[in-house]
């Protein structure tokens, strides 16, 4: 047998870090999907292939079901993290075989860096839902059970730092509004206001998330700043007035946008590189809002505006302003659909 499976990449509107927090972030399910094929083998035999995250190794099946993963750029270890997984939460009803995985995330990469859409979290969302189809319930796999799967695997994968929200993105797609607590990860559809426009831009500078999320963990375990739970509160509020009032979120993503500044002037994240200050800068010359997305420290950003024509014109001086000059602005849609998988006789 062979199953194919896709997943959006995802673009964090609000919520960083404060996510962490418990508070709500809105997330979007980005119209770039990444792909994984997985095919059964006559062997016991694991072969991965990546393209995007240009990669390939091989290994046993005793390999892939050792204690230990897999090295850190070996594109085996997501599938290690989703089968122990699997394995732990008892959701395999057949025999684990040997397979072969060919992934591709490279519409979220650029020019061999990644963009900061989520690549790794939608593979990871692929893979739970090939190997559930394959190796677990024959019955049609529904969102919530790939998320659960992926999001143990994948929060495994990032020594429990992460909050899950590119997981949720990538197997329910559209907008949410993801909340994380003690007390399970909530999923809540959102709708972007009506006088809302955004255009999205990549820094060219790769942050590794991985790396943020430690050093904000560090940072939280020595420090009581209030910055973060006036970050908390602001991102509450959007999810109120997303919910309420629409019409206000002009004024409610500005405060979120300078309490976001606050907080990573108090805790010294970088989530503010000197280009994105830049940008902001800019925008605010032009009377829109930016704002770096996600773990910030380069990917990508959002200018919003409630007036297309001043995006527009911000769009174009950014590629003609010093300090800004370096930025692309990439052309996301929304993708209402979540993590898809098809199967068939392999040949």
């Amino acid at each position: 047998m062979m199953y194919t499976s896709s997943a959006p990449g995802k673009l964090v509107l609000t919520g960083e870090y404060a996510v962490l927090n418990g508070a709500p972030a809105v997330v979007l399910a980005v119209n770039r999907r990444a792909r994984a094929i997985l095919k059964q083998a006559d062997s016991p035999v694991c072969t991965f292939n990546s393209k995007g995250f240009e990669a390939q190794s091989r290994h046993s099946l005793s390999r892939m079901l050792a204690e230990e993963p897999p090295e850190e750029q070996d594109p085996a270890r997501l599938n290690w993290f989703v089968l122990n997984q699997l394995i732990n939460s008892s959701q395999l009803t057949r025999q684990i075989t040997g397979f072969t995985v060919d992934t591709d995330s490279s519409c979220l990469f650029y020019k061999g860096q990644k963009l900061g859409l989520g690549s790794s979290a939608a593979i990871c969302t692929c893979l739970a839902a090939n190997l559930l189809s394959m190796f677990g319930s024959t019955i049609p796999l529904k969102p919530d059970v790939v998320f659960d799967v992926a999001h143990g695997a994948h929060n495994a994968a990032q020594n429990s730092r992460g909050s899950g929200l590119d997981i949720a993105a990538a197997s329910y797609g559209g907008i949410i509004c993801y909340t994380n607590s003690d007390s399970g990860a909530r999923i809540d559809t959102a709708d972007l206001p009506t006088s809302m426009h955004y255009q999205v831009f990549s820094s060219g500078l790769a942050a590794n998330t991985n790396v943020f999320l430690e050093k904000f963990s560090s940072w939280l375990q020595s420090n009581s700043d209030q910055t973060l739970d006036k970050l908390s509160g602001s991102a509450e509020n959007i999810a109120h007035v997303f919910r309420d009032s629409p019409d206000d979120w002009h004024g409610a993503i500005s405060e979120y946008i300078q309490r976001l500044q606050e907080f990573d002037n108090a805790s010294q994240q970088g989530i503010y590189t000197q280009a994105h200050c830049s940008m902001d800068k800019l925008a605010l010359k032009h009377g829109i809002l930016y704002k770096p997305c996600g773990a910030g420290g380069g990917d990508i950003g959002i200018a919003l505006a409630e007036d297309p024509e001043a995006l527009r014109a911000f769009t174009t001086a950014v590629k003609n302003t010093a300090g800004t000059s370096n930025f692309l602005d990439i052309d996301l849609e929304i993708d209402t659909h979540g993590v898809h998988t098809d199967s068939s006789q392999a040949g």
